[in-house]
């Protein structure tokens, strides 16, 4: 039930994100994409809030430079290629997500998460296919 209004916002967030790519640089809108997560959300964690041992520190500081080197990258792919191009090769980091959980937690996908998984590839695979031979003409 989240799956598909999440995919609708990520692609309503796309579409501006490839208009703002033209005129300013990735790492303002990035900025600003990240200052203004952070203060939706900042009410909603308050209450909850925990002071990070050093170690969670250490973790903490690497999935957000990670998460800040993907989101540039992403943000720089919108200046190369069409929004919906963009959105849906994004789609492969669920695949890749669960992968690792697969090699690394031994997770075992159903049934369902296998179909979702065909379906993101071969999409994918059709898209550059389409692409493709869009700019071969």
């Amino acid at each position: 039930m989240v799956g598909i209004p999440a995919a609708v916002f990520s692609a309503a967030a796309g579409i501006p994100i490839r208009y703002l790519s033209k005129a300013h640089p990735s790492y303002e809108i990035v900025f600003y994409f990240v200052a203004t997560s952070a203060l939706v959300s900042m009410p909603f964690m308050w209450q909850q809030f925990v002071i990070p041992d050093l170690m969670q520190l250490v973790y903490l500081l690497a999935i957000g430079v990670v998460s800040l080197l993907g989101q540039v990258l992403l943000t720089r792919a919108f200046t190369h290629e069409s929004a919906i191009v963009v959105q849906v090769v994004s789609y492969l980091d669920l695949v890749l997500n669960g992968l690792f959980g697969f090699m690394f937690w031994r997770e075992i996908p159903d049934m369902l998460t296998l179909i979702g998984g065909i379906i993101i590839v071969v999409g994918c695979i059709a898209l550059s296919r389409q692409s493709g031979s869009t700019k071969t003409q």
